[in-house]
């Protein structure tokens, strides 16, 4: 057995590898249509995890379940340009 233990960086360039990989062999539509399914199926989860609601009902909460990490998404994404903004406020 070796005793090279994997890097981070080791690890990265292989994950790469495997991503470029799947991309050139299912192509990226695929990859993003399955991503996106996966998604949606955990949105539809959390919004009905007993699975008792209507498909109806199930699909509107499951889009609100949706806004609302979107929501999250796009807050964390302004606060973090904002501490990126403030942190070269001071270094001039």
């Amino acid at each position: 057995m070796s005793k090279h233990a994997m890097t981070a960086q080791d690890a990265a360039g292989i994950g790469r590898i495997g991503g470029l990989s799947v991309v050139a062999k299912h192509g990226p539509d695929a990859i993003a249509a399955r991503a996106r399914a996966g998604l949606w199926r955990k949105f539809c989860r959390e919004a009905d995890p007993d699975g008792v609601l209507s498909e109806t009902e199930r699909t509107r909460r499951a889009e609100l379940v949706q806004r609302a990490y979107y929501a999250r998404l796009a807050k964390r994404s302004a606060d973090s340009r904002r501490r990126r903004s403030r942190k070269g406020d001071g270094d001039g």
